[in-house]
């Protein structure tokens, strides 16, 4: 990689920064830029100190914390809310990729793993990094939408209409009826020997299900409460 092309891929990632655009796939290439300059490069020293700043701003989260927002929340439901055409649920989980992806080709979604293969650009996505290059967010921003989504948190993400998107995709008729194909091909597969687990996978997938609805039906009686006219005599 040449330097000229490094310090302008490097300019563009910090201003990015002030509008706090920075992203985990930032970070690291950010790291890998700097195999391509000498440790005496004025650039080297830059790049080294701004990723000191970079991990601060990024590693907020421990790794604990990650893997349990990546292991309590999926990618299905953020695949379907994205999907402009009519969408088909096989047992391969074949989609087409959302505009924003550019890229025109198929991708496999492996529910159980939760991971995402796009075959046209041989890249792999796990529900963070998909929302995050979605909706074009930043790693923080993520985390909140996520842990908001799927109910995680009792701080919600200011991004009242990304939560209202994606969980009306988790209450839609489509997904339960998604979840269902799936436990059914599971009950039938008499031999698989990860059938046990799966099942349990499917089960904390309906059980979120029901913890939004309780939600949305807790948020709905609140509000007719608190509209609801006293009527004097």
């Amino acid at each position: 990689m040449a330097r000229a092309t490094i310090e302008y891929f490097f300019r563009i990632i910090v201003e990015m920064s002030h509008l706090d655009g920075i992203t985990l796939k930032d970070y690291y290439f950010l790291i890998e830029m700097l195999k391509y300059l000498s440790k005496e490069d004025y650039l080297y020293i830059e790049i080294l100190d701004f990723i000191a700043l970079v991990k601060k701003k990024i590693f907020l989260y421990s790794k604990e914390e990650i893997a349990f927002v990546k292991d309590n929340t999926a990618l299905l439901p953020l695949i379907m809310a994205n999907i402009e055409s009519p969408y088909y649920i096989n047992p391969q989980h074949y989609y087409v990729f959302p505009s924003q992806f550019k890229s025109g080709s198929n991708m496999s979604l492996n529910d159980f793993q939760n991971r995402l293969h796009c075959f046209g650009t041989n890249q792999n996505y796990d529900v963070i990094s998909y929302l995050e290059r979605v909706e074009n967010l930043s790693f923080k921003e993520t985390i909140n939408l996520l842990t908001s989504i799927f109910l995680l948190t009792s701080e919600p993400s200011e991004k009242k209409h990304l939560i209202y998107k994606y969980q009306a995709v988790l209450l839609s008729p489509e997904y339960t009826l998604a979840l269902s194909r799936k436990m059914n091909k599971i009950y039938r597969d008499k031999e698989y020997s990860e059938s046990k687990a799966i099942e349990e996978f499917y089960q904390n997938r309906f059980n979120t299900i029901m913890r939004v609805r309780r939600k949305e039906i807790d948020s709905n009686f609140q509000n007719k409460r608190e509209n609801k006219k006293i009527q004097i005599p």
